[in-house]
Order: C-alpha cells, then sequence, then structure tokens
C-alpha cells in the first residue's frame, strides 16, 4: 500500500496543470492534509457515552475484555453481539465503536489492520 504522500505526488504526476514548483507544493500539500483528515475521520473510534451508531447497523466494537474486539449492533434495548439476538452486551463492556465502510460495487467490508497501544 502507498503512503499518502507517495499517492499525491503520484495524483500530481496525472494532473494536467503542471506549472511550476509552488502548484506541485500546493497540490501535494492540499491532497496530503484532505487524505490524512479522511483517514482520520474514517480510523476515528467513537465514545458510545458521546456518540452512538445508527439503530441495527452493525459495527466494530472495542470492549474490555476477550479478543478487545467484536462485531456488534446498537438497538433500543443496547448493544447486542451482532451474530445473536439473544446476547446481549452491557454498555460497560463497549468503550469505542467503529463504522464498516464497504465498498458499494461488491459490499465487500473494509477493515483496517493497525497497532493499537
Amino acid at each position: 500500500m502507498k503512503t499518502i504522500e507517495e499517492r499525491a505526488n503520484a495524483a500530481w504526476s496525472d494532473y494536467e496543470y503542471k506549472e511550476g514548483e509552488l502548484y506541485s507544493t500546493c497540490f501535494i500539500d492540499g491532497f496530503s492534509a484532505g487524505a490524512q483528515s479522511e483517514r482520520d475521520e474514517l480510523t476515528r473510534w467513537r465514545d458510545p457515552k458521546e456518540e452512538l451508531p445508527p439503530v441495527g447497523k452493525i459495527v466494530l466494537v472495542k470492549i474490555i475484555f476477550g479478543s478487545g474486539y467484536t462485531l456488534a449492533k446498537w438497538g433500543d434495548e443496547g448493544w447486542w453481539y451482532a451474530d445473536s439476538e439473544e446476547w446481549a452486551m452491557s454498555d460497560k463492556q463497549v468503550i469505542g465503536w467503529r463504522p464498516i465502510y464497504e465498498n458499494k460495487q461488491d459490499a465487500l467490508c473494509i477493515f483496517t489492520i493497525q497497532e493499537y497501544p
């Protein structure tokens, strides 16, 4: 996978209007800032005390036990494991959540592998 800077340079090399180094610097800096901002938003963990997912939508949740992550959904009666209508989770077990973004063409889930402290 290319870094954001490598992608910015590749986008600049494909750009048709290449008038001077100032334009190159502005283009690459702007592209990089936008890409980094988008990445930060897409990988941001949401605090369930401040923000909840849409009811019934399956999300990736960070939990305080076990493997540390699972799929769950928020419902009218709280958190539920995604693969069960019978196994509820305590609100205290969920310490963060993230949407699962899908490729609109084939609806495959896209997960970003990262190292967390």
